[in-house]
């Protein structure tokens, strides 16, 4: 059963999706999932990585590690940790990304503008919270 209707379930269309998103439709895709005390506090459960997050890896290598955000590389859905590089064959060491999906955030880096984004999610999912209740009321 499909959830929503604006969502195509071809793989050819979802693939051209993929890659000709633009910057704030890849940034909603670049989204992690919340720690459990974030979750609580916020509500919600998936949020945007924006550099300077803690996060904690899930998958790979490096799983169960915490780190810290460094670069948040948009074009090929990839995020660089203080704690992902590798020693390469010459001696030099080499960063190299993780998919958003395998982290979770555990403490975010605050600015004025993305504490107006969590408040403003948070209400909105109080709302609908709220308008789903009385409509299960109603009808019940």
């Amino acid at each position: 059963m499909k959830y929503n209707r604006k969502v195509s379930s071809s793989r050819r269309t979802c693939r051209k999706a993929h890659f000709t998103a633009n910057d704030a439709k890849r940034r909603i895709i670049m989204s992690s999932g919340l720690s459990k005390e974030l979750r609580e506090q916020y509500v919600f459960k998936s949020f945007p990585v924006v550099k300077g997050d803690e996060v904690l890896v899930l998958r790979g290598n490096l799983k169960g590690k915490t780190g810290k955000v460094v670069k948040v590389n948009r074009a090929t859905y990839k995020v660089v940790l203080d704690i992902s590089y590798r020693e390469k064959k010459n001696g030099q060491t080499a960063s190299f990304g993780i998919c958003a999906s395998s982290l979770v955030i555990t403490k975010l880096c605050m600015d004025h503008n993305r504490q107006a984004l969590l408040e403003k999610k948070k209400a909105a999912r109080v709302a609908g919270d709220l308008r789903k209740n009385e409509k299960d009321a109603a009808t019940a």
